[in-house]
């Protein structure tokens, strides 16, 4: 009786192993799948901010634009006036 219990002991044990095995497994990849949607991330706002960047590039040009429009249509209502 005593050897039965023992032989099922150590079968639960060896499935307890097996168990801890496979959830560790999973939590090394799922580490792994963090650390790329980490990148992921960090790559995505790293173009956000070059994207911003050239936004605003963009609106200093068209502000310096709309600035030499309004010079050069003073300029031609001197001419004209």
């Amino acid at each position: 009786m005593l050897e039965l219990k023992e032989r099922e002991f150590e079968s639960k044990m060896k499935k307890l192993v097996l168990k801890k095995k496979r959830f560790e497994s999973r939590m090394k990849m799922l580490e792994l799948k963090e650390k790329q949607h980490e990148g992921r991330v960090k790559e995505h706002e790293s173009k956000s901010r070059e994207f911003e960047g050239k936004v605003e590039e963009l609106e200093s040009k068209k502000m310096h634009f709309e600035s030499q429009v309004e010079e050069l249509k003073s300029k031609e209502m001197q001419l004209i006036g």
